[in-house]
């Protein structure tokens, strides 16, 4: 990476706070009907967080995938695809979703010999004799 992009990488974050506090500004002064948008699509955040740590780290997906599907159902919740379906009634079904995922990830782990720590053995500090 050369120094350019280094550069533009520190600015990014002053940047973006800057842009999204003009359009918060333009929304105050009713410029611009940003609150609607942010009200209504700001689960898409959660689902291109997701996305961008997919992306950036295949082999631990489990984190991006539960971004994702977070932002999924709060999405369809925002827009009312389902009629029947109510954030306000229908969250304790996530919190069981999510204990019975951590519950089978834990099985799985202690069947494949794996300890509660997640990491398999290691062989630090010792040492090997050669035959």
């Amino acid at each position: 990476m050369n120094e350019r992009d280094t550069a533009w990488r520190q600015l990014l974050p002053g940047v973006i706070l800057i842009l999204l506090g003009g359009i918060f500004l333009a929304d105050k002064f009713f410029y611009i009907n940003f609150s609607w948008y942010f009200r209504t699509w700001w689960p898409l955040l959660l689902i291109a967080f997701g996305v961008l740590q997919l992306a950036n780290r295949p082999r631990r997906p489990v984190g991006a995938i539960v971004l994702i599907t977070v932002g999924v159902i709060f999405q369809v919740d925002r827009l009312g695809l389902f009629p029947w379906w109510s954030m306000h009634q229908m969250w304790p079904l996530i919190l069981i979703a999510i204990g019975l995922g951590l519950m089978i990830c834990r099985i799985q782990r202690s069947s494949a010999g794996t300890p509660p720590g997640g990491q398999g053995p290691s062989n630090l500090g010792s040492i090997e004799a050669k035959s």
